[in-house]
């Protein structure tokens, strides 16, 4: 299948057709015991837990079970006697290690194949769906990224490019630091900082050595940007940090209409573009983890500044990957008065909340543009059964359903456009947000957006 797909993509190609991936949203969860009741979030095996049942909050739109997402939402009640498989369970607790370890296994694997780099767009650590019994420490939100980092360096071939997660980051209204019950996800302060200091000595492989340009710009402001090596040398990639526009980032609450972070770090965002367009043939590649929507509670500010530098940059920028939302989903960025300036791609996520995903871009090496890609899925009950992992391929953006010629913003809209016109499209597409299957049971088609 990958020699016929790459065949398909060369025949379009002015020059060698390069592999990439994306992979996201891992959610590694170091508490997790195979065997444990799902309704202590895979956490407490039957002998120790509460037999009452639990009420998890469920956020539209996304396969995370807390108040950390905007959106409408739902309650569902789960079955105490529902327990935990050994590469998760769909809905509900994050990730086991075995489901870490198998991500590792398809970088390493046929449907990976040879590619140039791996994009890796954030939230490694686990959820804080288990308060109050079991809070987050920081500790612990650091030793599951490390760990995450550690299979990445061991199955990668390639430059690892990653970004922040709002899970990935532990602090409070005044930007402090905690190791308590009041580590939050979503507080990340303007750096420098101790959080942006402790992930770069993480992610140090990846960022290039100490005191270089990337690895100053992240402990300054959690991004940076890096050409995406020797196999694409023209090709840069722009890591932003998106925890800064998050509506609800209580240690760093004003909008980008006002001085200061995190309208500064668009200003980077700008003033970075414009010396990657002052190098003739060089293009850009903008990863991060929220997508730029007030749709995903992203301030209004920041989307409008950020879809006003995207709009007058369009040229020189080739895609926008995000993630987040652990569904299948894309947003148009418009810019009223004109036509939409790009388009942010949203990569389902590691962790089950529907199935787990992977993605597989093509992009031709003389152009740089976007070719397309394939994505790669995980059914988890019946990993769980068979007591393996089986990646398969989902589906590819130009298979005989989505007819993609490319990534372009034009190309998108133009299947927008069809999506919204057929109905038998429209169905497929929705199968496709939830990582080839339906929402799971308990959730309300009402709830999602």
């Amino acid at each position: 299948m990958v020699r016929i797909c790459w065949l398909l993509l060369a025949a379009v190609a002015t020059g060698e057709v390069v592999r990439f991936i994306q992979i996201t949203d891992i959610h590694l969860d170091q508490l997790y015991k195979t065997g444990s009741l799902v309704n202590t979030t895979c956490h407490r095996l039957p002998a120790t837990a509460h037999p009452a049942r639990r009420v998890f909050t469920l956020a539209g739109g996304n396969g995370a079970r807390s108040s950390e997402h905007h959106g409408a939402r739902s309650t569902v009640q789960v079955e105490s006697t529902t327990v935990a498989g050994r590469f998760g369970v769909r809905g509900f607790c994050d990730s086991p290690l075995a489901l870490l370890q198998a991500a590792g296994e398809f970088l390493t694997g046929e449907q990976a194949g040879d590619y140039a780099f791996i994009v890796w767009t954030g939230d490694s650590a686990r959820h804080d769906h288990d308060l109050p019994l079991v809070p987050r420490s920081w500790d612990e939100i650091s030793s599951e990224i490390a760990q995450v980092t550690g299979v990445l360096n061991l199955s990668a071939s390639a430059p690892v490019f990653p970004s922040i997660g709002n899970n990935d980051v532990c602090g409070t209204a005044g930007g402090r630091v905690v190791n308590a019950s009041d580590c939050q996800h979503d507080a990340l302060a303007p750096g420098p900082n101790p959080v942006l200091a402790n992930l770069s000595a993480i992610w140090g492989s990846f960022l290039g050595p100490s005191g270089s340009v990337a690895q100053a710009d992240f402990e300054t402001s959690g991004q940076y940007e890096m050409t995406a090596g020797t196999a694409l040398e023209s090709l840069h990639v722009i890591s932003l940090n998106t925890i800064v526009w998050l509506e609800i980032n209580a240690a760093n609450p004003q909008d980008c209409d006002q001085p200061g972070a995190p309208a500064g770090y668009l200003e980077w965002f700008n003033a970075t573009l414009a010396r990657v367009s002052q190098q003739p043939g060089h293009r850009a590649l903008v990863i991060g983890h929220v997508p730029p929507s007030t749709a995903v509670g992203s301030k209004a500010g920041c989307v409008r500044m950020l879809t006003e530098i995207v709009d007058h940059w369009q040229e020189i920028i080739v895609g926008h990957l995000y993630a987040h939302l652990h569904s299948d989903q894309y947003f148009p960025l418009p810019v009223p008065g004109k036509q939409v300036a790009g388009v942010a791609l949203v990569a389902p996520s590691v962790v089950p909340s529907y199935n787990s995903a992977i993605r597989v871009f093509s992009i031709d090496d003389a152009s740089l543009e976007l070719l397309g890609y394939e994505q790669y899925w995980m059914d988890v009950d019946v990993a769980n059964a068979a007591g393996r992992v089986k990646w398969e391929l989902e589906y590819s953006t130009w298979d005989d359903n989505y007819r993609m010629a490319n990534l372009s913003t034009a190309a998108w809209m133009d299947l927008d456009s069809r999506i919204r016109g057929n109905s038998t499209l429209a169905a497929l597409y929705t199968k496709h947000r939830f990582v080839n299957g339906s929402p799971p049971p308990q959730w309300s088609q009402s709830s999602l957006d």
